[in-house]
């Protein structure tokens, strides 16, 4: 019966099982690296804890008491629990060193970027990459506190002075237009193809530098349709397109959700060459992990320029 509410310590779990393995404080003392003196204080003190006699000793035998038999294998699974446990607290501490966070524009669908989902596969070789989705601006935000380690973002004006960044791509713009509309029928359309359709247009609060692009673009080629409230769902936005209620502009990335009532058309050269927008990968340049400066070296090695 226990006799004390301590608990015994792993050193004297360890002291026991090894002189239950030598059946010798000699040897067991010997396989420790200390003196029979200790060794033999921390049995006693763990029978003190347990409140029984585990071991028969006299000047040249030692034995295990029968409740010393049944101790020892609780004894060892304990220790070898306690091992098992510490080793994968040490993975666990591998992988979270290894593991980048991440953030990725919402407006753009990277997995229809070969390149890009090919470069992200290749990163995740070496590190564990945790993904996070939002809007460039507080993707950048995330960033700059430090809950992200990186990330990829559209053109974005307020890019803190404490994040660096590299373009790695440039995306274009494509119109999503009712199927049954007549500038459907065409491959590369300008606005006056589709500006009697309303536009389904996002808050300029929501982007400003993304917006402006857009303004500058629809003010030099005088189009100024009526604007309707996005929706915030995509496959509502595709419905109502296809309904026929209006149009909308949509990065190339983000035109792989099909809808059977919506086409998505190229620009003519003269509009299509003015709505190109940067995609860039942000990163803080100081404390930057090594793991995070060697993702960004893969995407200036991968980067054209």
């Amino acid at each position: 019966m226990v006799t004390s509410h301590r608990l015994p310590t792993i050193q004297q779990l360890r002291c026991f099982v090894a002189v239950a393995q030598e059946m010798s404080f000699r040897r067991a003392a010997t396989h420790l690296g200390m003196s029979q003196p200790p060794l033999s204080r921390q049995i006693k003190e763990l029978e003190n804890v347990l409140g029984v006699r585990l071991l028969d000793r006299s000047t040249h035998h030692v034995s295990l008491t029968a409740a010393g038999e049944v101790f020892v294998e609780d004894a060892r699974r304990i220790i070898n629990m306690l091992e098992s446990s510490i080793a994968g607290m040490s993975d666990a501490e591998d992988r979270l060193s290894r593991q980048i966070k991440i953030g990725l524009s919402f407006m753009f669908d990277f997995t229809a970027l070969p390149i890009m989902k090919d470069m992200l596969d290749k990163i995740g070789d070496s590190v564990v990459i945790q993904r996070e989705y939002g809007a460039s601006r507080n993707l950048a935000s995330l960033v700059e506190s430090g809950e992200l380690d990186a990330a990829i973002i559209g053109a974005y004006r307020d890019t803190p002075n404490s994040i660096d960044r590299l373009q790695i791509f440039t995306e274009t713009i494509r119109v999503s237009l009712p199927a049954h509309h007549p500038a459907a029928q065409k491959d590369h359309v300008t606005f006056k193809d589709f500006d009697d359709l309303p536009l389904f247009w996002f808050s300029k609060n929501e982007n400003p530098h993304y917006a402006d692009i857009f303004e500058q673009v629809f003010a030099h080629h005088q189009y100024r349709p009526p604007r309707l409230r996005e929706p915030d769902d995509h496959v509502q936005l595709l419905s109502r397109i296809g309904a026929g209620e209006g149009a909308t502009f949509l990065p190339t990335l983000r035109t792989s959700v099909r809808h059977p009532n919506v086409v998505y058309r190229s620009l003519a050269a003269e509009i299509s060459d003015q709505l190109q927008i940067p995609i860039y990968v942000i990163w803080r340049d100081q404390g930057a992990r090594p793991e995070v400066r060697r993702m960004i070296e893969e995407f200036k090695r991968h980067t054209p320029g």
